[in-house]
């Protein structure tokens, strides 16, 4: 875990929490307060993005609904900037991808009927909000939408779903897998692409080419478990294969020492994969400096 990001990001995060609870409660009357939330997020996706979101595949135990919006955030923002959209577009994606879930605030149980009614109420929630971009409530109420139109709550098929809810979805899609409600398995991220695969006819598939290609899970200096059990850390990433990095594998018996390392190029060594991200604790534990 980068540990100079970590104030970033719980920053972020309780300006979520903050922003969600005074639009549920009301006390939220004109959009400004959402403009400089969007900024602040677009600045740091341009400045930490990969590390910001390398902190997102992390467990975490509270602030649920928070957290989830702000890991779809940052993704959504870097999909957005992986497609190359222009500024203004990009910073009608950050408001967007900072709103979408807040329906969730209206419900009241985990029934599936009560739960596929959260887009529209979003919408309906954020009508009090004075300046608000007709793009951005039709994005929240459609981020539940799926390409080969099974999603809900209109059906709506590929183009007739707005990018920005295109976007949205398959964020709010992955972060879902690889972060689970108590009692079920968290998914690695290779687990959770395996499965997005599986699903590929529910998303658009540029998007999807974005995610698999230009989204870096696992930047420079970051630890991580192997397949294998090894440990070791990140030294360079393969372009277009972003689940594959270059990792310099610990020797077990000397962690410390660096003639005994191995590089391996999991792009070449198909066989192995990253099970998952080491936490910085994991590694304080066994002695390595971070």
């Amino acid at each position: 875990m980068t540990r100079t990001l970590v104030p970033i990001y719980e920053e972020l995060t309780a300006e979520a929490e903050d922003l969600y609870q005074k639009i549920s409660a009301g006390a939220l009357s004109d959009f400004q307060l959402i403009q400089s939330f969007s900024e602040k997020l677009l600045e740091a996706v341009r400045a930490e993005g990969a590390g910001l979101f390398e902190l997102a595949c992390h467990p975490f135990s509270d602030k649920f609904l928070a957290r989830h919006v702000i890991h779809a955030a940052l993704l959504s923002v870097m999909l957005g900037q992986s497609l190359k959209l222009k500024a203004e577009k990009l910073l009608g994606l950050a408001q967007t991808a900072i709103l979408f879930d807040v329906g969730m605030t209206t419900l009241s149980g985990n029934e599936i009927a009560q739960i596929r009614q959260h887009p529209e109420a979003g919408a309906k929630l954020l009508e009090a909000l004075s300046g608000l971009p007709g793009d951005v409530s039709q994005a929240v109420a459609q981020h539940h939408e799926r390409f080969d139109g099974s999603g809900y709550p209109k059906g709506l098929k590929e183009d007739h779903i707005h990018l920005f809810a295109r976007i949205i979805g398959l964020a709010d899609t992955f972060c879902n897998l690889i972060h689970v409600t108590p009692g079920q398995r968290r998914l690695s991220l290779y687990e959770a692409i395996q499965e997005l695969l599986r699903g590929r006819n529910l998303f658009d598939k540029k998007c999807l080419k974005m995610l698999f290609e230009h989204i870096s899970f696992y930047p420079k200096g970051t630890w991580v478990i192997l397949s294998t059990g090894e440990r070791g850390r990140v030294t360079d990433e393969n372009p277009g294969s972003t689940l594959r990095p270059v990792v310099e594998v610990l020797d077990e018996e000397e962690p410390e020492d660096l003639t005994r390392r191995r590089s391996i190029d999991l792009r070449k060594a198909t066989s192995i994969y990253v099970k998952r991200v080491l936490l910085a604790e994991e590694l304080e534990e066994k002695g390595i400096q971070v």
